[in-house]
C-alpha cells in the first residue's frame, strides 16, 4: 500500500509540472500572437489612421503675435477658459465634452454664421443641448465686446 502511495505522489508531481509547463507555453504563445497582431494592425493603413486619430497628441501650440497670449495647453493646465472663436477644431476636440465630430460642427457653424457672440449661440449646433452648454460654459469663454 505504501509503495502505491509514493508512486501516486510522484505521478501527481509529474502531472503538476506538466500542467505548469503547458500553461507557460500557452502564455508565451498568447504574448507572441498579440505582438504579431499589434504589428500587423499598425501596418494596416485604415487601422493605423484610426489609432493615430484616437491616440493623437494634444494640438501643437502655435505662436501668437498677440501680447499676453497664453497657449491652449497652458490655459488648460492653469484652468483658464478658452475662446471658442479663436481655436481650431483640433483644439476644441481636446476639451472635455467635445469630440472631433462636435468640434468640426462647431467650427463649421462658426464659419457659416459668424463667430459665437455668447456660449448660448453654440446651442444652434446639432449635438449641443442644455446639459452640454452647461459643461461648455466651464471650459469656454468669450472676450468682452469692444
Amino acid at each position: 500500500m505504501e509503495f502505491e502511495s509514493v508512486e501516486q505522489r510522484a505521478a501527481e508531481r509529474r502531472g503538476d509540472r506538466a500542467l505548469a509547463l503547458l500553461l507557460l507555453l500557452a502564455l508565451v504563445c498568447a504574448v507572441s500572437l498579440l505582438s504579431a497582431l499589434a504589428s500587423s494592425w499598425t501596418g494596416n493603413p485604415r487601422v493605423g489612421a484610426a489609432l493615430e486619430q484616437t491616440y493623437r497628441p494634444l494640438t501643437e501650440e502655435r505662436p501668437s503675435d498677440t501680447p499676453g497670449h497664453i497657449p491652449l495647453g497652458a490655459r488648460r493646465a492653469l484652468g483658464l477658459a478658452t475662446d471658442p472663436n479663436a481655436v481650431t477644431a483640433a483644439d476644441l476636440a481636446t476639451i472635455k465634452g467635445i469630440g472631433p465630430g462636435l468640434a468640426a460642427k462647431l467650427v463649421e457653424s462658426r464659419e457659416l454664421y459668424g463667430p459665437f457672440k455668447s456660449i448660448d449661440d453654440m446651442g444652434r449646433v446639432e449635438g449641443v443641448g442644455p446639459t452640454k452648454l452647461e459643461r461648455l460654459r466651464e471650459a469656454l469663454t468669450l472676450p468682452a465686446p469692444k
